[in-house]
């Protein structure tokens, strides 16, 4: 060696790899081009492949099939105020589905499904028979408004001693609904009728007592008296949770708006 220059001993992959001091050339660290995943960090091996690039993705969504990092895992779901959202198929984008109404107007995303809740606060269904007690699998359960009461003195018939011409009333839930003519009298509720003294009228009510449920004979709507009120029960669900036995009542003594006194018109109203 006469000092005059450099002669080549080995031919680095990159310069970053060669190592003055030694006078050699490092490993490399990592293939040109690969790109992994390294818990939430996509690493690329850098061109010089002396070590990696990093990009942090979002939690759980470093893709190394894809080699980048997703906006969303393929299939998941989640909610945009009602509308369900599902991930397409390549983790790019959410892409809108259903939009929930009627009787489960809730998006649940965890279930993909739109259901009736996801907490006590979604319960707010106009409920005659029951108010909302919480929340369980997507359905709203309920506790009951009132007990049915007591059958104790139903269907006793009776007239007024004083009016003209001589109405009957046949008593439900401590309430008189008129029976409108002879015939059905005599074939519902036994013809037979007991005078009672004026002063007696005071003691029944112009509606039926809370929990009653009542239907006019031949009309297929039942209603659900609140004390003050008939309400309309307008499903089988809400008939359960009423609960009791649906009384048949004189046909026309909730609808018809001639009802004879001393029995008052209790209001009916729709959910």
């Amino acid at each position: 060696m006469d000092g005059s220059g450099y002669r080549l001993e080995m031919d680095c992959k990159s310069a970053a790899l060669c190592d003055d001091d030694r006078g050699t050339c490092k490993p490399p660290v990592c293939e040109a081009g690969s790109i992994t995943c390294n818990g939430d960090s996509l690493d690329e091996c850098k061109s010089d492949l002396s070590g990696y690039t990093s990009k942090r993705c979002q939690p759980g969504l470093c893709d190394a099939r894809s080699k980048s990092c997703l906006s969303c895992m393929p299939g998941s779901t989640s909610c945009s105020g009602s509308t369900m959202l599902t991930c397409d198929a390549q983790g790019q984008a959410m892409t809108p589905g259903a939009t929930c109404s009627g009787a489960t107007p809730v998006c649940d995303a965890a279930g993909k499904a739109c259901v009736e809740c996801k907490a006590p606060t979604d319960c707010k269904t106009v409920n005659p028979c029951a108010t909302a007690s919480g929340c369980s699998a997507g359905r709203c359960t309920w506790k009951p408004r009132y007990s049915a009461p007591s059958t104790m003195g139903n269907g006793a018939t009776l007239r007024f001693n004083n009016q003209t011409p001589d109405p009957v009333y046949v008593v439900y839930g401590n309430a008189l609904f008129w029976v409108p003519n002879s015939s059905e009298l005599d074939a519902y509720y036994g013809g037979g009728t007991v005078p009672i003294l004026d002063a007696a009228v005071h003691r029944y009510d112009r509606c039926p007592r809370a929990g009653t449920l009542v239907r006019e004979r031949g009309n297929p709507q039942v209603y659900v008296s609140t004390g003050s009120e008939l309400w309309l029960v307008s499903t089988e669900e809400l008939r359960a949770q009423c609960g009791g036995t649906i009384i048949d009542v004189p046909t026309n003594s909730l609808h018809n708006t001639q009802y004879p006194p001393p029995a008052g018109i209790c209001p009916l109203m729709g959910i």
